[in-house]
């Protein structure tokens, strides 16, 4: 059922040309309906801890950004249990023996990197964590809390990329605090790891009331008179806040924002460094919950802070939602590129289950340019009521704060499907049988100001059997207060029952993406006689259900008509013994008991999807979003929550005969691995993986990660900063990947020349040049096969070391019907492929 394409060898010519026709037919249609994913990834990759996960823990709620410097290079971060080599995280009350804290998503945050535009990736921890020796870690502001949660990755200008969370002591009453650590992406080497760790401050904190919970981020680019970020040649960032540069590495308001004094008490700071990156800073937007009181007292706020100095100090909170509403939660950020104005969605909660059906709504809020205060909020859409019988533990909106729940539907091995069944949001508690999600909202914005908002709601499906399935709903706004008409991104055709959850959105090259969780195709279906069920739950159930990632693209509108979806999820195809046929041979499973010491699922609230790029350098030394249709091609990249690597565990509950999902075993280190005592509680033994008690896998809940495309290829340059010269040409390897099922043909086009020197696909004599050189060969053809790469390299020299050359890729008419004699000459196909690959973007990129 789902989508499998095999390998297939080149087709005749007069099918070639066929495909030809129909793609120059399809125009701009095209360019949103032919969606094309690559490979799945697991982002989790290493065996060895840190830089590994070796006991084959959980990792979920994954974010993602791409560097502005290399589009190529990729940072994300999640929830990561790596740490954790036991059978049970919780924090047990001395007096009842009973969990404080059942955890769920959260033990720390897992870092992930890649070179190569998500293709291999390497994992290792933020620095900070409980068990972290490093001296970065020793120095982190995070070093004093317990566990970490609610990763947030964006990307800012000039190679910088943010990094938010949670950090929190896992007890009632305990501290917490939302954090902000920075990297750079230097891209000065083509091996080794670009990124460079540029410390982390702490963005709000609190000693236990009111409790802090699920920030969400959003950065700007510079404007106007920006405070200058100094990034010193070892790592050590300081600002200067007058806008104007300096040389000396020292901020230029007597130290104000050093990172020195955010890294820890009682430490000297290092003296400046020679200063290597001067960086105008973009603001950052930081948003989080505060709540206090529990039951009929739970109060819970929205705020938001502001840095405008690369993260070094924060603004005094401002607030969001309405004082007078009293439960609120889950916020998404969006920017308006052409003002900078800031727009803030939530979800409102009806706090008493009343018949104000005024209540319970999604809510956006705006905060004017310049401004310090939010316009009130506005409502995007108002939810129905809930019925009279029905029940809800609003402290379930709050994980980590430690509290027990007591609704009989948060227990586990109870079923909460009646939490969801006469209102229009599709909410889910926790329960050994179902994942929990809520209706949060995504927000996206255009070049034109239009910001889009997106969630999962019911009433908007086609079905009739009365099991009114969820879908993404979306709407769009330009002032926070009028609202477009609520309409489906998709309402599917698949016969029976399916549900779409926790879309994510982003904007970039003049179109649309959404993506999200759809169970569609569930193995569940056909066991259950092909009707679904109003919830995701696996109670009853002969075969579990599954999940998979879906993309959709829009382009610009005040109602954006969305094409039809495509799979981005794919499996290991084989041959199946018992069936006899070639079949998949992974799912993604999203309820398997692993949480709460193996007695309930979690799948995270959030996946992710990012643009790269989502800035591109301008003229003088500005730079822009990457929202319009003739900029930058981007190439999306999903992250998302998966278990298709879960392995059932070995042993069955004597009693009920069951699998026993609450004794994991984490595989061993090495085969002569002794007995030995936990990483993560001290003095605790591990249990021992043995052919009787061999339940290592049974955690490995892993992160995946997917490049889209909306035309099938991907350009690059692996090294695309190189300092010039007049005195040597430098070579920069630019490549073109067709990720599409048949040959496809290309040209390179150089789009323009150096200052004082050349750019040529063919080697050069130094200058001084006469007229006896060749003239510089700035165009070049390639025929590239199936899910294949073409390189070439490009020769520069310039009087500018920093000069920037583009590179235009665009797609031909089939060359394989033609001579090669006439390559030269050969038409671009009409509505083909595209791409440009920026060489030397930024003028601030250190030397390699």
């Amino acid at each position: 059922m789902r989508r499998f394409v095999p390998p297939v060898p080149n087709r005749t010519a007069v099918v070639r040309f066929l495909c030809a026709i129909a793609v120059a037919i399809g125009l701009a249609l095209t360019t949103i309906s032919a969606q094309m994913p690559g490979r799945n990834v697991n982002m989790v990759s290493g065996t060895t801890f840190p830089e590994g996960d070796p006991f084959l823990q959980r990792q979920n709620e994954p974010s993602i950004a791409a560097s502005t410097r290399n589009p190529l290079h990729l940072l994300a971060g999640s929830n990561d249990y790596r740490t954790v080599d036991i059978p049970g995280l919780c924090t047990i009350d001395p007096i009842t023996g009973k969990c404080i804290e059942p955890e769920t998503g959260d033990a720390w945050l897992g870092l992930f990197k890649s070179r190569d535009g998500g293709q291999r990736w390497t994992s290792t921890l933020l620095p900070g964590y409980p068990q972290d020796q490093s001296p970065a870690g020793l120095e982190s502001p995070l070093k004093s809390y317990q566990a970490g949660a609610d990763a947030v990755v964006r990307a800012g200008t000039h190679g910088l990329i943010y990094y938010s969370g949670l950090v929190f002591d896992r007890v009632e009453n305990g501290k917490s605090a939302v954090f902000l650590s920075r990297f750079i992406d230097n891209n000065n080497q083509e091996a080794g790891d670009p990124f460079a760790y540029l410390g982390t401050s702490l963005v709000v904190s609190s000693t236990g009331t009111p409790f802090l919970d699920k920030p969400w981020m959003a950065v700007d680019i510079p404007r106007g008179n920006s405070a200058i970020c100094s990034i010193s040649g070892d790592d050590i960032i300081s600002t200067a806040s007058d806008g104007k540069r300096n040389s000396s590495g020292k901020s230029d308001n007597s130290g104000k924002g050093s990172e020195n004094s955010g890294k820890g008490k009682g430490k000297k700071p290092k003296p400046p460094a020679p200063v290597g990156q001067q960086i105008p800073a973009g603001a950052i937007y930081v948003t989080y919950t505060a709540f206090t009181g529990e039951g009929p007292t739970l109060r819970s706020e929205v705020m938001l802070k502001r840095s405008v100095d690369c993260g070094a100090t924060w603004s005094p909170a401002i607030r969001v939602s309405n004082p007078q509403d009293r439960v609120n939660q889950g916020t998404s950020i969006a920017i308006d590129p052409k003002t900078g104005a800031v727009f803030v969605a939530y979800r409102r909660f009806d706090p008493d289950l009343t018949d104000n059906d005024d209540l319970d709504a999604m809510m956006v809020a705006r905060l004017p340019v310049g401004g310090g205060r939010f316009d009130p909020p506005g409502r995007a859409h108002k939810f129905a009521k809930l019925g009279k019988h029905v029940k809800r533990d609003l402290d379930r909106l709050f994980e980590h704060r430690g509290k027990e729940a007591e609704d009989e539907f948060e227990r586990p091995g109870t079923n909460p499907q009646e939490v969801s069944d006469q209102v229009d949001q599709f909410d889910l508690g926790t329960s050994g049988f179902n994942f929990r999600t809520n209706a949060y909202p995504t927000m996206a914005a255009d070049g034109n100001g239009r910001i889009y908002i997106a969630w999962t709601q019911r009433g908007f499906s086609a079905d009739t059997d009365g099991n009114d399935g969820a879908r993404l709903v979306i709407t769009s706004t330009r002032d926070g207060r009028n609202f477009a008409p609520l309409r489906p991104v998709e309402d599917h055709d698949t016969p029976g029952r399916g549900h779409q959850l926790m879309p994510s959105m982003t904007f970039a090259g003049g179109k649309l993406m959404i993506v999200f969780y759809d169970i569609r195709e569930t193995q569940a279906l056909a066991a259950a006689g092909g009707v679904h069920d109003r919830t995701v739950s696996d109670a009853n159930k002969v075969i579990r259900h599954t999940i998979d990632i879906r993309s959709a693209m829009a382009l610009p509108a005040d109602m954006p008509d969305f094409a039809p979806s495509v799979q981005v999820s794919e499996y290991q195809m084989g041959f199946n013994p018992r069936s006899g046929r070639i079949e998949e041979l992974q799912a993604n499973p999203p309820n398997l008991p692993m949480f709460q010491k193996g007695t309930v699922p979690f799948m995270g609230d959030y996946i992710d999807v990012a643009a790269a790029p989502a800035f591109i350098p301008a003229a003088n030394g500005k730079w822009i979003y990457n929202t319009a249709a003739n900029g930058v091609p981007p190439v999306f990249h999903a992250a998302w929550t998966d278990n298709r690597d879960v392995r059932p565990p070995t042993t069955r509950d004597p009693v009920t005969g069951k699998l026993d999902w609450t004794k994991y075993t984490p595989a061993k280190m090495s085969p002569d691995q002794a007995p030995r005592t936990s990483l993560f509680l001290p003095g605790e033994p591990v249990p021992e993986c043995t052919v009787n008690n061999n339940n290592a896998g049974s955690r490995n809940q892993n992160v995946y990660s997917a490049r889209i495309t909306g035309t099938g290829l991907i350009a690059g340059s692996p090294g695309n900063t190189k300092p010039l010269s007049t005195e040597l040409q430098r070579g920069f390897v630019v490549f073109a990947q067709n990720t599409d099922d048949f040959t496809r043909s290309f040209r390179m086009t150089i789009l323009n020349q150096p200052p004082g020197g050349r750019a040529s696909f063919e080697q050069f004599p130094l200058p001084p040049f006469t007229s006896a050189p060749p003239a510089p060969k700035i165009a070049i053809e390639m025929i590239v096969p199936a899910r294949s790469t073409a390189s070439r390299t490009v020769y520069i020299t310039s009087t500018n070391p920093d000069a920037r050359v583009d590179v235009r890729v665009s797609e031909l008419v089939d060359l394989t019907l033609l001579p090669p004699s006439t390559y030269p000459t050969a038409g671009e196909l009409d509505g083909g492929a595209e791409a440009v690959v920026m060489l030397n973007p930024d003028i601030e990129n250190p030397e390699i």
